[in-house]
């Protein structure tokens, strides 16, 4: 809408694809724009927002990657570790990110999929099957028989019994460490 005057530069300034990425939600978008600053204008990304894809200015079919910072606790193998600001979006990308392995059988809480907020806590439990060696008391069997040279009511000692003891193998879940389920007998040796 600008007259035109003799020797007046016009500059052309060409839009280009890019990928916007912002807590999570992905959109294709077309900008002129190539500095970071015009670009979190342009998409309403506020300055407190960390971009997680690198540096630079943004180009043709680049993807830009902003996430907002949460404060908060991870525990694994006992261990916990206070972190600041986290820029995983997800349980399991912060555990990615830092190298976590979680078995098949370990516990993650709250889940892999569940969202980072302020103040999380996230916790990995290490659960293992095991065995349990213990000493049990095996107490002596009375037999009652008829005696017919007894008074009714009363009894006699024939032979006095006396407790044994058995060493008994019981399967157990450990939940780091500690165990929380007992599982059934797998073995059972008599000692005397």
């Amino acid at each position: 809408s600008s007259p035109l005057r003799q020797g007046m530069p016009i500059h052309i300034a060409r839009a280009f694809p890019l990928r916007v990425d912002v807590d999570g939600v992905v959109r294709n978008a077309r900008t002129t724009h190539h500095s970071i600053r015009a670009l979190r204008k342009q998409f309403g990304v506020t300055a407190a927002m960390v971009r997680t894809d690198g540096t630079g200015a943004a180009r043709r079919a680049s993807k830009l990657v902003f996430r907002t910072p949460h404060d908060g606790t991870l525990v694994v193998d006992g261990n916990t570790t206070p972190l600041t600001k986290e820029t995983a979006l997800t349980v399991g990308e912060l555990l990615a990110a830092r190298k976590i392995a979680v078995g098949p059988s370990d516990e993650v809480t709250p889940a892999l999929d569940s969202r980072l907020t302020p103040g999380f806590g996230v916790h990995v439990y290490r659960l293992s099957d095991d065995t349990v060696v213990e000493t049990k008391v095996l107490p002596f069997e009375t037999q009652y028989q008829d005696d017919p040279t007894l008074a009714a009511g009363h009894t006699r000692t024939i032979r006095a019994g006396k407790n044994g003891a058995a060493k008994v193998i019981t399967k157990v879940t450990r939940k780091d460490g500690q165990i929380v389920q007992w599982g059934p007998e797998v073995g059972r040796d008599v000692i005397t």
